[in-house]
């Protein structure tokens, strides 16, 4: 473990740091609050539909269409806090909030970094402060809660090697199997977790106590046979897991067995390295440049970490989630959160360590420097649109420039001041500027709807998942209502089709059709313009910025533009 200097008391230390702790997360949670501009409307909504199900004892986990039904662990968590502090915004964000803050307080405190106020600043701000976060958390995703158990996971095997009685090396090895058994209902990622174990185990095989090795292998396996029962007692199948697997499967960019070879090559090599700097994936970035650098040392600290960084990062990039087609993780950086922790802790170890060393420190400082002024140059390439991430990257790569040429005291401004105050600029954005106000206006227009008493009705049309997933959120999924996706082909996720009441459309009634431009539409542009033309000015109507809702006064209204829709769509994949 690094050692704490001696220049103040040690829980003065302690103390400065978890103000320093509290300060961050705060700073984070204002952050979040005043930038929320809605929900994505897809499968961290489909979460919260599904917690809304626990509550109405309606839930299945079993559901065979459905993927999300088995990943039982965010589901409740949420539904717990839906019971406790009721359906809203907040309620819906929480869950991952929650498990982020102790993500974060587990790097700062728990893994071997230094406790002053300088590191714990550097290392919440490197977890906190980066777009790819923000996405993960919005809503209640289960990325975030595979990133808490694989940190957790090698956090007992590290412990393990500094503990000295029997029997919390046993406790120890117990508690690391029943978190990766508990993993399995979070979310299928946890098997990248399973595959790292084994390289490194084999490691540091003669630092790990053969007692914690038995614990953890038994362990293991008993839970990984009580999750086959589990299932085999439910629905006759131990793997009927697969089954929701294979069935909720759609096309989209990451379906690699359905794209040209030559798309294949490129996440082999260079699409995920790429989505890393568009993402805005600033911990792995950072500690490309400490890599480049060769400034990481060969402490005990800097080894375990670094070994089971990369075990984790070599099977994030090819470990087959299918092999006959071969298909490796999706390059979407939301797949790849749960290796931010373990960059956080090496990048803000490695300042540490060689802040006092001129050489190093310039070393870092030079790599940095090109590295960004490459991410700047790639972001303005690729995305001419998103100054904002240019400035941010541009900055960052003239600090780490200028970084080269200033003194100590300058230089800890730098890494311990400016690049978490540019990091927060980056998150803080949309403060000043919201993407679009989508979701607002749906609650605007969500009081107006209620508050007509010459068109009141049960039944509430759309003509994509992602307003419909909105709305139905503000009316807390009300399941007296009627809410009804139009787009019958729907080529986006296949278990929201599963949910979508089939004999609503062969009984359709006078209801609100809602239609809002801030939402990306599923079907086909000829499709939008001709329901927009059999709409004008024949319907009474409500507008609210970019949402309208109009009432259809019959069902041969409503079956007309079912028809409309679906006659000018284009489904088809390769599943």
């Amino acid at each position: 473990m690094i050692g704490l200097s001696a220049a103040k008391p040690l829980y003065k230390k302690e103390f400065s740091a978890a103000a320093a702790f509290c300060s961050v997360t705060i700073l984070m949670l204002a952050a979040r609050y005043f930038s929320f501009y809605g929900f994505k409307g897809s499968d961290d909504l489909h979460y919260a539909f599904l917690s809304n199900h626990v509550l109405n004892g309606r839930y299945d986990m079993f559901f065979a269409q459905d993927i999300y039904a088995g990943r039982a662990v965010p589901v409740l968590y949420q539904a717990l806090w839906f019971r406790l502090l009721g359906i809203n915004d907040f309620t819906v964000c929480l869950p991952s909030l929650s498990v982020l803050i102790l993500l974060a307080y587990v790097v700062c405190f728990k893994c071997g970094l230094q406790k002053n106020i300088r590191t714990v600043f550097l290392a919440s701000s490197l977890i906190y402060f980066n777009p790819v976060v923000t996405r993960t958390t919005l809503g209640n995703l289960p990325d975030v809660y595979i990133a808490l158990t694989a940190l957790l996971v090698f956090l007992l095997i590290k412990k393990n090697v500094e503990q000295i009685s029997l029997k919390q090396k046993m406790v120890s090895g117990t508690i690391a199997g029943i978190l990766l058994t508990a993993g399995l209902f979070v979310k299928e990622s946890i098997v990248l977790i399973y595959a790292a174990l084994p390289f490194v185990l084999f490691f540091f095989r003669k630092k790990l106590s053969r007692y914690f090795i038995t614990a953890l292998a038994i362990t293991v396996c008993m839970g990984g046979a009580g999750y086959l029962f589990f299932y085999y007692i439910n629905t006759g199948d131990a793997f009927f897991h697969l089954v929701q697997i294979k069935n909720a499967a759609y096309f989209n960019t990451c379906s690699y067995q359905c794209l040209p070879q030559a798309e294949m090559i490129k996440r082999l090599t260079v699409t995920v390295p790429l989505a890393a700097v568009l993402s805005g994936a600033y911990p792995l970035l950072f500690l490309t440049a400490a890599f480049c650098s060769k400034s990481q040392g060969a402490d005990p600290f800097t080894r375990y970490w670094k070994i089971t960084f990369i075990s984790l990062l070599v099977l994030a990039m090819y470990f087959p989630f299918s092999i006959f087609p071969y298909v490796p993780l999706c390059h979407d950086m939301r797949q790849f959160f749960f290796l931010f922790p373990f960059t956080a802790i090496l990048f803000a170890g490695f300042l540490h360590q060689h802040m006092e060393d001129d050489k190093h420190v310039k070393a870092i400082s030079i790599t940095g420097s090109i590295v960004f002024a490459l991410v700047t140059g790639l972001c303005s390439f690729y995305m001419p649109y998103n100054k904002w991430a240019v400035l941010c990257n541009a900055l960052l790569a003239l600090g780490f420039f200028i970084n080269i040429f200033l003194k100590k005291k300058m230089r800890y401004f730098f890494f311990y001041g400016a690049i978490p105050l540019i990091l927060f600029i980056g998150i803080a954005y949309p403060v000043y500027k919201k993407p679009h106000d989508g979701y607002n206006g749906l609650k605007s227009l969500h009081k107006k709807i209620n508050g007509q008493t010459n068109f009141s009705s049960k039944a509430y049309y759309f003509l994509n998942n992602d307003t419909k997933t909105h709305y139905s959120l503000i009316d807390q999924f009300d399941t007296v209502k009627l809410f009804v996706n139009f787009d019958t082909v729907q080529r986006g996720f296949k278990p929201f089709r599963a949910y979508q009441q089939q004999d609503a459309f062969k009984n359709l009634q006078p209801g609100w059709l809602i239609v809002s431009d801030a939402y990306p539409e599923n079907i086909s542009a000829p499709a939008i313009h001709a329901v927009k033309q059999l709409l004008a000015g024949k319907f009474y109507s409500i507008t609210v910025n970019k949402t309208t809702a109009y009432y259809l006064t019959s069902a041969d209204a409503a079956e007309k533009i079912l028809h409309l829709i679906n006659s000018n769509s284009a489904g088809g994949n390769c599943y």
